[in-house]
């Protein structure tokens, strides 16, 4: 009878140890899935640029000088809600490690609201991302500064967002860009190949 009591009392054992060391199997393979999901979002996060690349807001008409044109009260309202919008596809930070601004009054103009709200660690004033500028060359500058910038903002102007937009995520159509309309991609370091998160035209 003793000896069918001990055995009862460590079949019960038993089984309450294996029941302990299940949940400590489990606790532990989640632990390292949690553990393994980070180290990939950060190598991911590591290995691709976020690169925003926004067109102006409404200027004034066009007349002779074409790079002294202003924005208009409307085109200042319409830079104000993209900044609030590219805010949300910043990880929450609003941190920009470069700005390759175009050179003329309007863009300088956008780029100083947009600053209202967004983090600017370095800014270059940029002839090569001025209006009729070659889209390809653009392309160079941003993906050999991706080498060492985890985000990179351009403030450019139509045609130009247009091309840049389809040469950096390979489109077969350039999109068209509205005023103050920006897209965010995300640029493999390794190819140079982007993937166009959004295009976000609406800003009235």
């Amino acid at each position: 009878m003793f000896a069918q009591s001990f055995c009862d009392y460590s079949c019960e054992l038993v089984v309450i140890l294996a029941g302990i060391l299940h949940s400590f199997l489990n606790a532990y393979v989640e632990r390292c899935r949690q553990i393994l999901a980070k180290t990939l979002s950060d190598v991911n996060a590591q290995s691709t640029t976020r690169v925003v690349i926004i067109r102006h807001g409404e200027a004034e008409p066009a007349f002779s000088n074409d790079r002294a044109r202003a924005l208009t009260e409307r085109g200042r309202q319409q830079v104000t809600t993209a900044m609030r919008e590219i805010e949300t596809h910043m990880s929450g930070t609003g941190a920009f490690d470069l700005a390759l601004i175009s050179p003329y009054r309007r863009t300088q103009q956008t780029y100083d609201i947009l600053t209202v709200g967004l983090r600017v660690k370095r800014k270059i004033d940029c002839e090569q991302v001025t209006p009729m500028n070659s889209a390809k060359e653009a392309q160079w500058i941003v993906a050999g500064a991706s080498d060492t910038c985890r985000s990179i903002l351009v403030v450019s102007h139509m045609p130009l967002v247009s091309f840049l937009t389809a040469e950096l995520c390979n489109l077969s159509s350039p999109p068209l860009f509205a005023t103050s309309a920006f897209a965010v991609i995300d640029l493999v370091k390794a190819n140079g190949i982007g993937q166009l998160i959004t295009l976000n035209q609406q800003h009235d």
